[in-house]
């Protein structure tokens, strides 16, 4: 009985100690988690967490113009370049960057169709040239 209640307590005495936790570790709030990690919280139904529940300490997400090997590991909404082909010096990691934006579906690069089409009055065609 002795042993259960100290196993029963030994969260709270580690947690009093000032023992921070480590990455992949349960988390309330940033200051749980180790110098250079924060406390990222699951979104509840598309909002923010408010506080409520656990989450995970992660390293901390990287800014713009930072070596980045995931884009998981860039500030949203930065993208790790080597996604797209963008490699720094080592061939391996890349930069967290801005996406490029997405081509406009509006711009006459996008739709080609309409020039590739026969002409509809048949005018250009050769081999009835010479039937009128």
């Amino acid at each position: 009985m002795k042993g259960g209640m100290l196993r029963a307590a030994l969260p709270a005495l580690v947690l009093a100690a000032g023992c921070s936790a480590r990455a992949g570790m349960f988390c309330q709030q940033d200051s749980d988690c180790r110098t250079g990690l924060i406390c990222v919280r699951p979104a509840l139904d598309g909002a923010v967490a408010d506080g409520g529940g656990f989450g995970i300490c992660e390293p901390a997400r990287r800014g713009q113009g930072e070596v980045c090997f995931w884009t998981s590991e860039c500030q949203m909404p930065l993208v790790c370049s080597n996604t797209l082909g963008q490699y720094t010096g080592n061939g391996r990691h890349g930069r967290c960057i801005l996406p490029p934006p997405a081509p406009d579906a509006a711009s006459p690069a996008a739709d080609l169709t309409a020039d590739a089409a026969p002409p509809v009055d048949g005018s250009g065609d050769a081999a009835h040239d010479g039937d009128m």
